[in-house]
């Protein structure tokens, strides 16, 4: 599993919302920003797409293709995390 869970990490921290999702969502948690709602949505959709790659990667041939899926679901936690830091922001 090791030697599979590589390459599509590597996928979606280069080409899909991977690094600023985990970004905003390590702001998020250090300045508590945000309702806890959209907290618990966010870390829900991040913590669902970890479980589903583990998943993925059990398979021998992990290809890239089969975690194109977990894009929206990223963006999601990404927009759910970084309208909670704009929202904290003083005016």
């Amino acid at each position: 599993m090791q030697a599979n869970i590589r390459r599509p990490l590597g996928h979606l921290l280069r080409h899909e919302w991977l690094a600023p999702a985990l970004a905003c969502r390590a702001a998020v948690a250090w300045s508590g920003c945000g309702s806890a709602a959209s907290r618990r949505v966010a870390a829900g959709l991040l913590a669902f797409g970890a479980g589903y790659l583990a998943f993925g990667c059990l398979n021998p041939l992990a290809l890239e293709r089969y975690f194109v899926v977990l894009s929206p679901l990223l963006l999601c936690a990404f927009l759910l995390d970084a309208f909670a830091l704009v929202e904290g922001l003083p005016l």
